[in-house]
């Protein structure tokens, strides 16, 4: 009964189809608080003073917060440069500067209205270019006092700072045939995720403080509430209810860390602070914004020589995930393809624009539109064809990528003939304006529709961080897989227990997963990177494989054979070639828990030796232009992915719907558009993503 390779529907999709599944903002507390969060209207300024009195007044209201009452402490992944509130200076516009907790919504709106904090303005830095420089106004006083584990210290408002460097630059530009230089800009855009930042947070008896939260990251979550607080990490519990959504926004505590702060001074009483949609937009970590200067020389034939490139993120306040995000879009400055000579320089530096922070593709979408469209605008000078341009560069076997490992078993090049043959990219390409008819009407100006095709390609990197996987065989044959991940909308769990199903020799609903509790499951980083099945998968593989050992062990005695004949199969144990001497699973179990007094589990963690390992993927658009207003429709996309063996095709085809949709909001509609560091499109009506009827076939 074979469970890996096959389209299994999720086990979770009749609940949420049906709308029965109980996200955290759906679940009753008793004596529930809720929290409000007082954010700064100003981009830069000094608080000069914060008054509650009036606030303390309103009836039902339970705690008021500031920063006088918190532990002095600073937190982050990379620069611990955060406080939890303002501490004197707010750095952007929605930096929290107080909490309040009452027994109504409308009371906790009441007294966050009547907290009064007087500011006085300072002279914000909004524009990265000249942040970066020397000469700048800091945002941060004295960034060299922040503890980080960078290996370059922060210096100026240069949170982090990277270098990577090959062969000799300068002399492949002095060899090449043609020299091109272009600067790119990139927009911020929000996560849009259907379900806000949630939390509930709630301190016992025993000192506990209980957090349920929409996270990615049960690990990084408990970490991070541990350090804001200055707890020990054993008095703090993360439990993960199902999330809608994350693509990164989740993988650092904000609704989390307020409500834990209220938590501790409200008597035992749990606290929910709970993000609008325009919380999410206005005041989320969106995408790092990005200024990216490419300069490259190539041959006559269009072969890259050199590449020089220099990349400024704009983390915003605080370093947050901007520096990993930095490394991480640095290093794919060259594109998935081979390049001699090449000098990266990237730098996340610091402004008063916002708090930026992780989103899908953590910093590769911003330096791979960079390099693509150079790639673009190369092949139209040379007269290559832009497919033709991408399959002389493409790195193949045995190429070295940036910070990486010899390939192997690496695909771009098939990807892209692949991909080419389902667009019919020839037909598409040699279309010239007026060649082909419009799909629709024609425009009252008149104009015809131009339509063209374009690709792009993608080098992605996974299995990075460790993972743990515990499983255990329970008396009746039944298995239980603990893994610390949980339910974001991937559908990891039906996969990894796929997984587990596959090397048990298990029916598939024999396998039940234990995940995001803090205190039930082993660790695993997050939920990240394109990391679940390959990391937490060969984790569960490893222990599956293991408690088979151990079934395969205890069957030998019973059956008279060697551990090495046996094979696990529908639930049973056989001699391999003798099929009518076999036992059930089950009964193995009883003899090893019952008879043996050992019952079977085992613990396994993954980790990939050396270093991560690489997908490939290509992308291809039949667009149609209105040369008149510039109009766009995506007519059709193809998107062709190297990702090894997938464990479920049908989960792993639905996550390539929804980054294709998300890669076609940052390309054509979505923008976060500032004012001062404010954000201006701050509702959903005015902040566009795709919907199902703008996505093409």
């Amino acid at each position: 009964m074979p469970s890996v390779g096959k389209s299994v529907v999720r086990f979770d999709a009749a609940e949420k189809a049906q709308g029965k599944t109980r996200y955290l903002d759906d679940q009753v507390f008793p004596g529930l608080l809720y929290g409000r969060v007082i954010r700064s209207p100003f981009p830069h300024a000094a608080i000069e003073s914060i008054s509650v009195d009036r606030a303390r007044e309103v009836p039902g209201l339970h705690a008021i917060l500031t920063s006088a009452d918190l532990p002095r402490t600073r937190f982050g992944p990379y620069v611990k440069d955060t406080p939890l509130l303002a501490e004197g200076i707010v750095r952007y516009v929605g930096e929290p500067v107080a909490l309040a907790a009452a027994s109504s919504e409308e009371a906790a709106a009441s007294a966050a209205a009547l907290i009064d904090i007087r500011y006085r303005e300072l002279p914000p830095i909004l524009d990265p270019r000249k942040a970066g420089l020397e000469a700048s106004a800091l945002v941060h006083e004295d960034v060299t006092a922040y503890e980080s584990v960078l290996p370059r210290k922060p210096e100026g408002n240069v949170c982090a700072a990277v270098r990577l460097e090959q062969g000799d630059v300068e002399d492949g530009f002095r060899k090449s045939y043609r020299v091109y230089e272009h600067e790119f800009e990139t927009s911020a855009v929000s996560h849009c995720s259907l379900e806000p930042h949630v939390a509930v947070a709630q301190m016992d008896d025993r000192g506990i403080l209980t957090i349920r939260a929409s996270t990615q990251s049960l690990a990084k979550f408990q970490a991070r509430v541990a350090e804001a607080l200055n707890l020990p990490m054993h008095r703090v519990r993360i439990i993960s209810p199902p999330l809608g959504g994350g693509f990164g926004a989740k993988l650092e505590p904000t609704a989390a860390l307020y409500g834990a702060a209220l938590a501790l001074v409200t008597g035992g009483r749990p606290v929910k602070v709970a993000n609008t949609m325009q919380d999410e937009i206005r005041f989320g970590r969106p995408r790092l914004k990005a200024t990216i200067r490419i300069k490259t020389g190539v041959d006559r034939d269009g072969h890259l020589l050199a590449r020089k490139a220099d990349l400024i993120y704009d983390t915003g306040a605080y370093a947050d995930e901007g520096p990993g995000a930095t490394f991480a879009g640095s290093a794919r400055a060259i594109g998935p393809y081979r390049v001699p000579n090449y000098l990266i320089t990237g730098r996340c530096v610091y402004t008063n624009n916002y708090n930026a922070g992780a989103f899908r593709g953590y910093g590769v979408p911003q330096s791979a539109f960079a390099s693509e469209s150079q790639m673009d605008i190369i092949a139209r000078d040379l007269g290559i064809d832009p497919l033709e341009l991408r399959l002389r560069n493409a790195m193949g076997e045995r190429d070295v990528p940036i910070g990486g490992r010899p390939l192997s078993g690496y695909s771009l090049r098939e990807c892209l003939r692949a991909a080419a043959a389902r667009a019919d990219w020839n037909r598409v390409r040699d279309a010239r304006r007026g060649d082909c008819p419009p799909r629709g009407s024609v425009p009252q100006n008149g104009s015809v529709p131009a339509r063209g095709v374009g690709l792009a390609c993608i080098q992605s990197i996974t299995g990075m961080m460790n993972a743990e996987a515990s499983v255990r065989l329970n008396e009746d044959g039944t298995v239980q897989v603990a893994v610390g991940t949980m339910e974001i909308g991937t559908g990891s769990e039906t996969v990894l227990a796929q997984i587990a199903a596959e090397t048990l020799g298990l029916p598939l609903d024999a396998v039940r997963m234990v995940t995001g509790d803090t205190e039930q499951v082993p660790y695993n980083y997050g939920m990240a990177a394109s990391r679940t099945t390959f990391v937490v998968g060969n984790a569960v593989w490893k222990a599956a494989s293991k408690v088979a050992g151990m079934v395969k062990a205890v069957a030998a005695d019973l059956l008279k054979a060697s551990p090495a004949d046996l094979i696990l199969r529908e639930g049973r144990v056989t001699v391999d070639g003798m099929p009518e001497k076999s036992i059930p699973v089950a009964k193995v179990a009883k003899v090893a828990s019952k008879v043996n007094l050992t019952p079977i589990s085992a613990q396994d963690n993954y980790i990939v030796e050396g270093r991560a390992g690489y997908a490939a993927g290509a992308c291809m658009a039949e667009v149609e232009v209105d040369p008149e207003t510039g109009g766009i429709e995506v007519l059709r996309l193809v998107a062709a992915h190297d990702l090894g063996r997938a464990v479920n095709p049908l989960l792993a085809e639905g996550q390539i719907h929804g980054a294709v949709s998300q890669g076609l909001g940052y390309a054509l509609t979505e923008q976060l558009i500032f004012c001062r560091g404010e954000v201006l499109n701050g509702e959903l009506h005015d902040y566009r993503i795709p919907t199902a009827v703008d996505l093409p076939k």
